[in-house]
Formats: C-alpha cells, sequence, structure tokens
C-alpha cells in the first residue's frame, strides 16, 4: 500500500514524456504534475507538498536553479532528481544544491518505491520537529516567543556581542490600559489585543530582531547590532505603528491602544541578561509611571526621551540627573557606565 502524502511531479523534459507519473499511478500514490520550470515553482510556492520529485532529461544550469528556488521557499521541502544522465559531477552538484535524492532513469519500482517512502518519512519528522520548535519556543496566546526562549536567547546574544565588540540593544514595553479593554469588552478581547500588537510589530522588524513575550501585557523586543540611539529609533516607529492602528476591527470595537517603552543596551546599562531586563524595565516604568505612551533612556546623567505632547510632533529630549521632569519622563540617576571588553 502506497504511503500517504502529498507528491508533485514536475516534468521538465521536452517535451513532457510523465514516465515518472505513470509509474507512480502505478504503484498507488495519489500525485499532482505540472510541466515546466515556471509552473513548478509556482505550485511550491503556493501548496505545501510532501515531496517533488523533478523528472529531467540531461541535469542543467537552469534545473539546479529551480531546486534552489524551491529550497528556499520551502526549507523542509524533500525534493527527489530523476535525470537521464547519470555522471559523478551532476550527482554531486544537485546533493549539494540540497536535493533529498538523486535517482538514474530507468528508475526500479523498488528502488522508487523505497526512495519516496524514506523522502515522505523525512518530511513528516520536519513537520513535526518544526512544530515541536514552535510550541517549546512561542508564546501559547500569541506569535511572540515565550520567556522561557528569552532567558536561552539573552544569553547567546550577549556572549556575541561581548567576543566580538557589538552593540546589542533591547526593548522593554507595557501596554498602557490594557485593563481597560478588558473590563469594557472582556478578557477575550484583551487577548485578542495581545495577539495583534505581536502580529503587528513583527512585521516592523527586521529578520535579525525578535520579539517576545514577557508576560502578561508585557513584551521584550531584541535588537542585535544596535546601538542606544538606533533603539530608540526603532521604538519611535513601533509607538508610532502602535498609536496609529486600530484594534478589535474584526470583533465590530475598532480601539485604539499604546506602550510605554524602555531601552537598554549592552554593556553600557548591563553586561547580564538580568542587568539589561532590570535597566529597561526601570526606564520602562519611568515613562509608566509618568504621562504614558513614551519612551524612556535611563542614563548616568541624562535621560533620552520621547512622546507626542499636547499633538505635537514626536522629538528626543535631553534633560540633567537630579530627578527633573523631561518631556513625558522623570529622569533617575543610575549606576557608572561599564566599559566594553571583548577578547
Amino acid at each position: 500500500m502506497a504511503a500517504h502524502g502529498r507528491i508533485l511531479v514536475a516534468d521538465l523534459k521536452r517535451p513532457p514524456q510523465g514516465g515518472i507519473s505513470h509509474l507512480l499511478r502505478k504503484r498507488g500514490y495519489r500525485i499532482e504534475t505540472v510541466s515546466g520550470s515556471r509552473a513548478a515553482l509556482k505550485k511550491v510556492e503556493e501548496n505545501s507538498y510532501d515531496l517533488v520529485i523533478l523528472d529531467l532529461g540531461a541535469v542543467r544550469s537552469r534545473d539546479l536553479d529551480l531546486l534552489d528556488q524551491m529550497l528556499k521557499r520551502r526549507p523542509g521541502l524533500s525534493v527527489v532528481i530523476a535525470a537521464d544522465d547519470g555522471n559523478a559531477k551532476a550527482s554531486l552538484e544537485v546533493a549539494e544544491k540540497g536535493a533529498y535524492s538523486y535517482l538514474l532513469k530507468p528508475v526500479a519500482e523498488d528502488i522508487l518505491e523505497l526512495v519516496l517512502r524514506s523522502g515522505l518519512e523525512r518530511t513528516r519528522l520536519v513537520t513535526e520537529n518544526a512544530t515541536l520548535k514552535q510550541e517549546t519556543l512561542c508564546d501559547d496566546l500569541t506569535t511572540a516567543y515565550n520567556r522561557r526562549y528569552l532567558e536561552l536567547y539573552l544569553d547567546e546574544e550577549i556572549e556575541r556581542a561581548r567576543r566580538f565588540c557589538r552593540p546589542f540593544s533591547i526593548l522593554f514595553f507595557d501596554l498602557d490600559h490594557l485593563k481597560t479593554i478588558n473590563d469594557k469588552y472582556g478578557h477575550l478581547c484583551g487577548s485578542q489585543v495581545l495577539r495583534e500588537v505581536a502580529t503587528l510589530l513583527q512585521g516592523r522588524l527586521r529578520r535579525i530582531d525578535k520579539i517576545f513575550r514577557f508576560g502578561g501585557d508585557e513584551f521584550v523586543i531584541t535588537l542585535p547590532e544596535t546601538d542606544s540611539q538606533g533603539a530608540f529609533r526603532v521604538a519611535q516607529r513601533l509607538r508610532r505603528a502602535l498609536r496609529g492602528h486600530r484594534f478589535l476591527i474584526q470583533e465590530g470595537v475598532r480601539t485604539a491602544i499604546t506602550a510605554s517603552f524602555g531601552i537598554a543596551t549592552y554593556p553600557y546599562d548591563g553586561t547580564t541578561k538580568e542587568g539589561l531586563i532590570r535597566h529597561a524595565d526601570a526606564a520602562m516604568y519611568q515613562v509608566k509611571e509618568t504621562t504614558r505612551d513614551g519612551i524612556g533612556r535611563l542614563d548616568r546623567h541624562l535621560v533620552y526621551a520621547s512622546a507626542a505632547i499636547g499633538g505635537q510632533p514626536e522629538a528626543g529630549h535631553l534633560g540633567p540627573r537630579k530627578g527633573r521632569r523631561v518631556g513625558r519622563v522623570v529622569v533617575q540617576p543610575r549606576a557608572p557606565r561599564l566599559k566594553l571588553t571583548g577578547r
């Protein structure tokens, strides 16, 4: 009995011959077929296949390009090459490009059966591992990563920043007045706001940046290769995105929400994950305890803060050390800066 799985056979010969497709149907597999490289790539982009067979004549450079593009779009995909060309160079090239298997035609039925079954099993394991990783690393409610992964990731990123003497910043932010939404519309709507916030901000970050749900309505964003000024610009962009977005539209509510942000940068604000989180949290609370909807950056002498005041455009504010109110943040002193060290 044929193994279960969704299989695409891309016949790239000129003219198409359908030999592999006929053999698979004879063995009881349910398959989809397509002719031509462009159509095959479109199929892979639009559908989730468990296995793809590229039915070729001789292996050409454009066939290798197609394989490369498929695997870039679907990294875990099992792709089998069936070709008339059996030389060692072709076999090595397709292996280097990431093909799961290389078959020389005509293919014996039992060999084809073995390769397909093992390829489908590989796809199943890759999918299960990806699901397990998602469940282990991601927050149960939102699309953000969870706090457990944050603990591990910060250790790795701080070590990388220390070793290569590179900047690394984090943003700690808390949603303003989420309790009001919970009280007015219910906790299900409050949970939906958390999901929408995570999705909204993820779309405005680089691929190397990550967003984590710290707990409740608090989130942490990690910014590799970013100093404090760069982190401030990112926080400005994210704060504006939140201010301009309307949440719970699907629920017929259309409400707004803001957030208070705090910034910490390695190594000036801390050299451990606990120190960075503590510093960013303190900076955030300076905003939270004054007027909210702003950005706080504690320093030895100054605080760099930003918020829209009276409907005016956002601007950076610098102020003195002694507890004076600056913009929308109260300045607080902190420990001296730490020097950057590395090996």
